[in-house]
């Protein structure tokens, strides 16, 4: 496994994509977006289901939280229950609540 990082930017925002790939392949992906208080996540994908549950998506939330200096917050929605779990499991915490979304939160706060 090796995580590859790839700065972009659109429209003026710049943002770094942090993939993960085995056997040559990438697996799944992050965009990490730098803000005032630390840093945004959006995004955190798994690409194949039959990747899902391999520990794809922590591997890559390990190597943002090693290197992220400050905050991290996010967005997931409310019924993804795998999700919300492991990010529970890292110590994030809900800052707030909309119909469909749920913004969390590590490293700050509350």
């Amino acid at each position: 496994m090796k995580i590859v990082r790839k700065p972009g930017c659109y429209q003026g925002v710049c943002y770094e994509t942090v993939y993960l790939k085995v056997k040559g392949y990438m697996v799944a992906s992050c965009s990490v977006y730098q803000k005032d208080y630390g840093v945004f996540l959006r995004e955190l994908i798994v690409f194949d289901e039959d990747d899902y549950r391999k520990g794809y998506a922590s591997k890559i939330m390990d190597d943002i939280i090693s290197k992220s200096q400050g905050a991290i917050k996010l967005q997931v929605l409310k019924d993804n229950l795998p999700a919300l779990s492991m990010y529970k499991k890292y110590g994030f915490v809900e800052e707030s609540r909309s119909k469909n979304l749920i913004t969390m939160a590590l490293g700050t706060k509350k």
